[in-house]
This record gives structure tokens, C-alpha cells and sequence, in this order.
């Protein structure tokens, strides 16, 4: 897959690059990706003020349809659309909204 990918530490060093294809799971599933936004945290990212390991893919607030499902996954099926923002390390985990999985209304982050 193409991916706007940060390849080493430094303002800038960010390009287009054919990065491995994600795999499929049991618990994950594979969007083909329609729309992908940025945000302030890949500017940081890019101008290298948030910590980051490259390589890493830029853009993590997208939105896609549903590809591929892994055997664990209910209620999903190819063919649905998803908005996703691929945040999860950005949460308390314990609030009332981390616990049901709606991390990005987390009051503690």
C-alpha cells in the first residue's frame, strides 16, 4: 500500500512509500481507505515536536470501507463504511468513556 510515511528523525523526511499491506486477524478487520485528514499531531509529527519512531505512517483520522473481516468480528461485514481515529494511546482506559471504547470523549487524556 501507498502511505505518506516519516522515514527517519528530522523536520521534513516525509514521502510517499510502498509500506507492507496491513494483515487481517482474527479481531481486526481491513478498510480500503476513501478520505484520510491531518491533523495537529501528524504537523508534530512531521516537524518531529511529538515523539515518533519512524518509519511511521502519517494520518490517523480516515475513512474507508470495509475490505476484509477477521473470523472473530461480529456485526461488521464487507461493504461498510467506517470513520476512524486510530488514536487509542491517547486514553485513561477507566473513564465512562474509555471503558465502552468511545476513548476520543475521554475527560482525562
Amino acid at each position: 500500500m501507498e502511505a505518506v510515511t516519516k522515514f527517519q528523525k528530522g523536520s521534513g523526511n516525509v514521502e510517499l512509500r510502498n509500506m507492507p499491506d496491513p494483515e487481517c486477524t482474527d479481531e481486526k478487520v481491513i478498510l480500503e481507505i476513501a478520505h484520510c485528514g491531518v491533523c495537529g499531531t501528524d504537523l508534530h509529527v512531521y516537524h518531529d515536536t511529538f515523539r515518533n519512531y519512524p518509519p511511521v505512517i502519517l494520518g490517523h483520522e480516515f475513512s474507508g470501507t470495509i475490505v476484509e473481516v477477521g473470523r472473530s468480528v461480529k456485526d461488521i461485514k464487507p461493504g461498510d463504511i467506517f470513520s476512524v481515529l486510530g488514536a487509542t494511546a491517547v486514553q485513561c482506559s477507566s473513564c465512562e468513556y474509555c471503558e465502552p471504547g468511545e476513548f476520543m470523549f475521554c475527560e482525562n487524556r
